[in-house]
């Protein structure tokens, strides 16, 4: 089904990650990461061959309008309209699975997801929001052997994204 708006995009992802495993006695320690760059070209309007609107105004109704000629609204995008955003997606985490004593194992790690202001590489349009480097989420979990019995619980806290302006 065709679409009223022209779209011509494309959007490239280039991934990566990595893990590292290292068994020490009763610890289990892991490290990782994954990083995204994310490039999205093309055209960012919806209103570049412009749009005409008829409503039920000047003494009339919207039918009338329209074969009178008269518009309600008239849209169309000037300039270049072209854009190229860049940003990085980052993701990296720490953590131990600890055997704490025979039927007693504990999970615990900590992640780190940095977000990155996007950059336009045409340079036509400024972020509207700095970097933000202090998104942490802790983790916590266990497993209990309880008289011959698996439970298990697990705890994760993922702390809001904080904003800051200015």
């Amino acid at each position: 089904q065709p679409t009223q708006i022209p779209i011509d995009r494309a959007q490239n992802d280039y991934r990566g990650g990595a893990r590292l495993r290292s068994i020490r006695g009763r610890h289990t320690l892991t490290l990782g990461g994954d990083l995204l760059r994310r490039q999205l070209n093309g055209y960012d309007s919806d209103n570049h061959l412009t749009t005409y609107s008829f409503r039920s105004n000047f003494g009339n109704n919207g039918i009338t309008n329209l074969r009178l000629g008269l518009t309600s609204t008239y849209w169309h995008g000037i300039g270049t309209v072209y854009r190229a955003f860049r940003n990085w997606d980052m993701a990296y985490y720490a953590g131990d699975r600890w055997q704490a004593r025979p039927g007693l194992t504990l999970h615990y790690g900590l992640r780190w997801r940095p977000v990155t202001a996007p950059g336009e590489a045409t340079g036509l349009s400024p972020a509207t929001y700095r970097s933000d480097w202090n998104n942490f989420g802790p983790s916590f979990g266990f497993a209990q052997k309880l008289g011959g019995r698996r439970a298990a619980g697990v705890l994760r806290v993922d702390l809001p994204q904080v904003r800051h302006g200015g």
